[in-house]
């Protein structure tokens, strides 16, 4: 009924856009993940169901940057920041 998608994810809007987001922690770590979505707020709430996500420690901000982690410029703005107050889904441990 539906026909066959894509294995790529190409033809997928709400992955139609590359994405990087960096996390820094209380720790002074930073991890890097890239995300495929809609746009930058999509692709914070895309990284928060990761696993990988929900495991990081003390979170203090979230950037988001156009492009895979990749193809950034090392002098890069990121599109969005979420600070420690509006974070969501985090590891209160």
């Amino acid at each position: 009924i539906f026909g066959q998608r894509p294995r790529d994810g190409a033809d997928r809007p709400g992955r139609k856009h590359k994405y990087s987001v960096d996390i820094k922690t209380e720790q002074n770590k930073q991890f890097t993940f890239d995300v495929p979505s809609m746009n930058p707020l999509d692709a914070y709430f895309q990284l928060t169901k990761r696993i990988a996500y929900k495991t990081i420690p003390g979170i203090v901000s979230v950037l988001v940057y156009a492009g895979f982690h990749t193809d950034r410029k090392p002098n890069s703005s990121p599109l969005r920041s979420f600070e420690k107050d509006e974070l969501v889904f985090v590891s209160l441990v």
